[in-house]
């Protein structure tokens, strides 16, 4: 018996973080902003590890925190897996931190 509700608080438990999980990405779906199509554009490509690829324009004017969010967008839209990610650039061979909160797109 006590393994059983041992499941259902955990069941329990799984069903809410997925529900806010589900909630903070349509918030951050909400606040992307439309693909530019003229303006001073930047084209970003995005290599996920398993070869997956996401690319996407911004204005040169956006936040880093748009990229980040888009990323985390992608990989829950996609059920990638990876809560965690490093990104990186190629040319010249660079890490980009994970800005914190105040950089993203809603700070």
């Amino acid at each position: 018996m006590e393994d059983s509700a041992s499941n259902s608080a955990e069941d329990a438990a799984l069903a809410a973080a997925k529900a806010e999980k589900a909630a903070k990405m349509e918030e951050i779906r909400r606040r992307i902003p439309i693909e530019p199509t003229e303006g001073e554009i930047v084209r970003l490509r995005i290599v996920y590890p398993d070869g997956t690829k996401l690319q996407r324009n911004f204005l040169a004017s956006d936040r880093f925190g748009f990229v980040l969010d888009l990323i985390d967008l992608d990989v829950f839209d996609h059920n990638l897996g990876f809560p965690e990610f490093r990104l990186c650039m190629t040319m010249p061979r660079k890490e980009l931190d994970r800005v914190g909160a105040s950089e993203r797109a809603d700070g």
